[in-house]
């Protein structure tokens, strides 16, 4: 008898490199009951127009049902203000496989008992409600028009909701936004969470949209090679009784003492980062808040204690910018639908918005690759100029915008990008999202 060899499976393709999308993030409205100060939206020269998703939009999507992960279906408004939210996840579910999800954000302000049961009963299974402090005057100062009672009527309505539906593994979330007002009380957050039903906490950082909130953002521009390289040299300077950060403070100051041997460690140090492809601004090195950080990473750590003991799932954002950057939007083969029907790659280029990065203005221009109700889904997705903009993305060579010395320059401060100082056409050289600082269900 010839013996059997087993043949081995071929590797499945990068998801970013399928036939059709692993993962689709649907805008379902623009439309939004709270006007909140941290959302693009309501930034200044927002240009986001209102409107819902439309029947015929959402139909041009089912082709990829079959072959979806997951199913996301909000964006930049709240999705219960759309009538046919429940219809579009019941649509959805028929075509999915039974271990896909279906999710989205909300508020939480607008749920009852008869629209929960009748969304949770449609399929889905991942909801996540915004709560950003437990103090109400915070609270709404971060979302305004947001109440803690509203959210609280949520969970427990939810909750109501999950006992009585016949959908699988369905779990609530909780998001918030952190920031310096807010970062002390995560902790507690997790304990009031975990008293709600929750299963899983998501927790990200703020990109300002106004000059004014740059001061309260909780992390660190630098990334953290930069950081290793610099906190190394001033371990160096202080062997020699020397505070390398007064010193720089203080670099006016002439025949300081050390300063032939300070300078050549300073030359050391960017040879170093020159030598690992490390973005070396001594400046914003030199005038980073150390307490700031070491505080909030204190926070960081009792919050994920905290969730250990109360059973919740926690998902936490870097403190510092990662120099080994790592998009999920496009690694895990994700495709984003505006409610208009035009096919974008991920959140940092779902519309046009400015930004404020390290103190200066930062503008992005919406990046899109045709719309699915004109050519269909599955034809975008395959388009050869799509497949070459993923593959770009993989091979993550770009600057580090956000903490360059020279930012911003002429390459990026202009209305329409066209490539980098890299001489790469994709705009990711100033996304939080891949250095690990933004963070959103996925």
């Amino acid at each position: 008898m010839t013996p059997v060899i087993p043949t081995i499976a071929e590797p499945l393709p990068s998801p970013a490199l399928r036939p059709l999308p692993s993962k689709l993030f649907v805008e379902t409205t623009t439309f939004c009951n709270l006007s909140c100060p941290m959302c693009v939206k309501h930034a200044e020269g927002s240009t986001i127009e209102e409107g819902h998703l439309t029947q015929a939009t959402f139909d041009a999507l089912k082709p990829a049902f079959s072959h979806l992960e997951a199913l996301f279906l909000n964006g930049i408004g709240e999705p219960l203000l759309h009538p046919q939210l429940a219809s579009f996840i019941a649509q959805a579910r028929a075509e999915m496989a039974t271990d896909a999800w279906i999710g989205f954000q909300s508020n939480g302000l607008l749920f009852t008992p008869e629209n929960a049961q009748q969304i949770l009963d449609a399929g889905a299974n991942r909801i996540c409600l915004s709560i950003d402090s437990l103090s109400p005057a915070l609270f709404k100062k971060i979302r305004q028009g947001g109440q803690v009672g509203a959210v609280q009527r949520a969970f427990a309505t939810l909750n109501e909701a999950r006992r009585h539906t016949t959908t699988a593994n369905v779990k609530l979330g909780m998001e918030l936004v952190v920031v310096q007002e807010n970062v002390q009380e995560l902790p507690e957050l997790i304990r009031w969470a975990a008293k709600q039903g929750v299963d899983f906490a998501l927790v990200t950082q703020m990109l300002p949209y106004d000059a004014r909130y740059c001061d309260n953002v909780a992390y660190d521009i630098n990334t953290d090679a930069a950081i290793a390289i610099f906190e190394r040299g001033c371990q160096t300077a202080r062997q020699q009784g020397i505070d390398l950060v007064a010193w720089l403070h203080n670099t006016w100051t002439r025949q300081k003492p050390g300063d032939d041997f300070v300078r050549q460690l300073i030359q050391q140090m960017k040879s170093q980062a020159r030598d690992q492809g490390v973005f070396f601004n001594l400046t914003t090195l030199t005038t980073r808040s150390r307490e700031q950080q070491h505080q909030v990473s204190e926070h960081f750590e009792r919050a994920r204690q905290t969730a250990q003991a109360c059973g919740i799932e926690l998902s936490l954002p870097s403190l510092t910018a990662t120099q080994q950057r790592h998009c999920a939007f496009v690694e895990d083969g994700g495709a984003f639908i505006s409610w208009d029907g035009n096919l974008h790659p991920c959140y940092n280029l779902w519309h046009n918005y400015r930004c404020f990065l390290n103190g200066w203005e930062n503008r992005i221009a919406t990046r899109q690759f045709g719309n699915v109700t004109q050519q269909g889904l599955e034809a975008l997705w395959n388009r050869p100029d799509f497949v070459q903009f993923r593959r770009n993305v993989l091979d993550y060579d770009y600057p580090f915008c956000s903490c360059c010395t020279v930012a911003p320059c002429d390459y990026i401060d202009n209305e329409a990008f066209e490539e980098d100082c890299y001489l790469r056409s994709e705009p990711c050289g100033t996304c939080l999202w891949a250095m690990g600082l933004l963070q959103c269900l996925q």
